[in-house]
């Protein structure tokens, strides 16, 4: 061949292979008067009339290359809304999975699926996905710069059909599901997506490289959607629930409520959400741990109003909606002030939420705005004086207002910046805190940098100013990656009362560096090597904390093995200024290292299961400090319908320091051991797409036995005292959360929930794990069977019904 043709030639391959990864876009048809039945048969004529989506491209586990199974799409919009046909080609039907999983719970399930991902202002940051399995088990998430928000829902239709070369899907989207502008002409971002359970393969139809971060920013365009009518978007759902419970040595209580959640849609993008004398007696306990660090535990929000759609309020990182309708900030006080002979009446754990209303939504100049606003009662203590029999009474929080407020602007297509604001406000406390956020990548997202800068204003009987500054950027996409993140949060600084931060006072260092191989080879399907290295320092005093080296390696095998394996190095003694709760004297902890390894088996086999070990030794310390643990997490798919996980987790601290106590003049720390077991079961049974059952049972127990005692010297060391208390701990918690969920139309839902739940502790720590479990039934406990029906109305659904 000669070299001219051999120089075109190369220039043709490359072009035709950048013809074929680059970005794909195609005409939108609007199609009236034909009606379209939601069965999955794709039978309708449109479906033979408009143009396909193929020649759909490997994500995983070969990028860029052919998937194993063809796929075909089509696509077009009506008055109504956007329909979607989506055909799967299967050699052998027998190798279509087709777990049941309740709605929203795809993710991690055994079975085929398709998803579409929109976004109507194709800003490149916010999406909506739409996933159906190949058992029609609908899930929808919203994605943003954040990541993902899996407690969105929408109300859309879909059906699956089985045939003898595969399967297909018929997707409705009504306008009302989405949020998009009234410009006469719109390119709305679009990618359809398949997953193969058998090879464990995910295929798109655009082009999606899995080199880079944020897999859903990589969507195509649809051209040319005209004259789109946005519906009045108005929806109401009123529920009505009532709840027996039982407390141990009290008459049982019953009650009823009556509520109502409102959604409306002030304009084509603006949407008002509001819920009235909210009820979430059906939410998932807590797992509840013995907490003796020195940093609040942080539990995840379960309450859906509270879950869905908060993308905005997640700018500058100082909103935590767990805050709202917490534990009554005098709680614990009033709890201090009785006597051992008082008879304690009520006391209540959380603040009686009045309502909340959030109004949020984005502008066809990419202008996102929101504002929340919640009110709880005043909550008030009650006792028995055992001396004069009088009640006392006891306002352990006053009426409570709690506002969020947020503008977020979307810049050069796929970058933003934000302003948000938190206001705690009652009788007694006042926060307010207020950050801005800046985030910036390129077009390929392989470089970015965010930044947050926040101002808090506290007043608690003291008044409080302080600062926190946020920088993170480098290369954030690629085979190389390397990243800066430098953390200084002031003294002063605190957004606790409505925001969640473990630590205030630091000037931390983090550098990070990864390397990707995402192409399989020999044994494994891709492989990740990750170095970091850590120097914190307190911001005042400006001193020396801690130094950290770290390294991770992650592994895929092509047998679906999963492997990780962790190693941390302390190469000098830490200054745990936190431990002792002040910032005049730390304990000198020795050098010490970590290690741990986690394997987790194929998921696809009817038993698969998780391993994980992991070990702390000090090697420059005058304690033989060391903890070790270890799980093990098997899964049972017993068939299509029946899923049980069971975890087992054992935890062994040995001459472990941790606080006990200050006075005056010394802070006291002790020498423990402690010993943690947790065992949990979570049974899922699915009877169908629209019908569940899920129990969940957790037993915990955590024991601190106190061997000596020492003050803290200046230098940071220990002398060994006495101490006349004992500080031992034995702690226990269990529950049982048993669920029946019915979604009898759309959007309308029954719920039976059936809980069971005790703690108990005390300083007896010569009781064995069984002695414990085997104790459990003599604890005080609380049980509560509690029924919830919740019916959705919409203004599009009844339109439709009077039509």
């Amino acid at each position: 061949m000669r070299k001219g043709n051999l120089i075109i030639l190369l220039i043709f391959i490359n072009f035709s292979l950048f013809a074929q990864l680059e970005k794909r876009s195609f005409n939108s048809e609007k199609i009236t008067n034909q009606v379209i039945e939601i069965d999955g048969l794709l039978n309708e004529p449109v479906w033979q009339t408009i143009p396909m989506m193929n020649d759909f491209i490997q994500y995983v586990p070969n990028n860029s290359e052919e998937p194993s199974s063809e796929t075909q799409a089509w696509f077009f919009y009506s008055e109504e809304g956007i329909y979607l046909g989506i055909k799967c080609f299967e050699d052998d039907i027998n190798n279509i999975h087709k777990e049941l999983r309740a709605r929203d719970d795809y993710f991690g399930s055994n079975s085929d699926g398709i998803g579409v991902m929109l976004s109507p202002y194709n800003d490149g940051i916010n999406y909506n996905y739409f996933l159906v399995s190949a058992s029609n088990v609908q899930t929808d998430e919203l994605y943003s710069a954040d990541g993902p928000d899996v407690s969105w829902n929408a109300v859309w239709e879909s059906s699956v059909s089985i045939n003898e070369d595969g399967w297909s899907s018929e997707i409705f989207i009504p306008y009302s599901a989405l949020r998009f502008s009234k410009k006469e002409v719109q390119t709305w971002g679009i990618n359809i997506w398949r997953f193969h359970a058998k090879t464990q393969e995910w295929s798109s139809w655009n082009y999606v490289n899995n080199e880079n971060i944020n897999w859903w920013k990589y969507t195509g365009d649809v051209l040319n959607l005209e004259n789109l009518n946005p519906p009045v978007r108005l929806s109401i759902t009123p529920y009505i629930s009532g709840i027996y419970e039982k407390k141990t040595s009290l008459k049982p209580r019953y009650d009823y409520n009556l509520g109502m959640d409102l959604k409306y849609g002030i304009s084509e993008s603006i949407t008002l959400d509001m819920t009235l004398i909210p009820d979430f007696k059906q939410v998932q306990s807590d797992d509840v741990v013995l907490n003796l660090s020195p940093f609040e535990q942080y539990y995840n929000e379960r309450r859906q109003f509270f879950t869905e759609g908060m993308d905005l309020f997640k700018k500058g990182d100082i909103f935590y909606s767990r805050r709202i309708g917490q534990k009554p900030q005098k709680y614990d006080a009033f709890l201090d002030s009785l006597k051992d002979e008082d008879d304690l009446i009520a006391n209540p754990t959380k603040t009686q939420l009045i309502n909340s209303t959030k109004i949020s939504g984005r502008t066809k100049t990419g202008l996102g705005f929101g504002m929340l606003n919640s009110m709880t009662s005043k909550s008030v203590a009650e006792a028995e004086d055992y001396e004069t029999s009088e009640n006392i009474e006891f306002l352990t929080q006053p009426f409570t207002n709690y506002n969020v407020a947020v503008i977020d602007q979307t810049l050069f297509k796929n970058s933003y910046i934000s302003l948000i604001n938190t206001n705690y406000y009652n009788s007694e406390y006042q926060s307010n805190v207020t950050a801005a956020e800046l985030y910036f990548t390129n077009s390929q997202n392989t470089y970015g940098v965010k930044a947050i800068g926040a101002y808090s204003y506290v007043n608690d009987e003291n008044i409080s100013e302080g600062f926190k500054t946020v920088v993170n950027g480098g290369k954030t996409g690629g085979k190389f990656r390397a990243t800066y993140n430098l953390s200084v949060i002031s003294d002063q600084y605190n957004q606790n009362y409505l925001g969640y931060m473990r630590n205030n006072n630091q000037f931390n260092n983090e550098l990070t560096l990864i390397h990707k191989i995402v192409k399989p080879f020999s044994v494994f399907l891709d492989m990740s090597n990750e170095f970091r290295f850590n120097y914190n320092m307190l911001y005042n005093p400006n001193v020396y904390s801690e130094l950290l080296t770290s390294y991770v390696f992650r592994a895929k095998f092509k047998n679906q093995y999963y492997f990780v394996m962790h190693a941390v190095w302390a190469p000098e003694q830490k200054h745990d200024y936190y431990e002792t709760r002040t910032t005049d004297k730390y304990i000198a902890l020795g050098k010490w290292y970590h290690n741990c390894f986690t394997l987790d088996t194929d998921p696809t086999k009817l038993i698969s299961s998780s391993f994980h070990y992991g070990f702390n030794n000090s090697y420059d310390y005058f304690l033989n400090t060391n903890l070790y643990r270890y799980s093990i997490e098997p899964s049972i798919k017993v068939n299509n319908k029946l899923r049980i996980n069971y975890s087992y987790n054992y935890e062994a601290e040995k001459n472990t320091p941790g606080f006990v106590d200050n006075d005056d003049t010394n802070i006291y720390m002790g020498e423990r051991d402690r010993e943690t077991i947790t065992n949990s079961v979570d049974l899922s049974y699915v009877f169908n797409n629209e019908m569940s059952l899920k129990l969940r049972l957790r037993h915990y127990w955590s024991q601190a036995k106190y061997d000596n005692y020492y003050t803290v010297e200046n230098n940071g060391n220990l002398l060994l005292t006495d101490y006349p208390e004992n500080k031992n701990v034995n702690y226990n918690a269990f529950n049982i959360d048993l669920t029946y969920s019915w979604n009898f139309a759309p959007g309308s839902e029954l719920l039976v929930n059936w809980k069971y739940s005790t703690n108990e502790s005390d300083t007896d720590v010569n009781g064995s794990y069984l002695n414990n479990l085997n104790n459990i039934v003599d604890y005080d406990n609380v049980n509560s069977i509690s029924i919830k029906l919740i019916y959705f109305m919409d203004y599009y659904s009844l339109k439709s019904k009077i039509r």
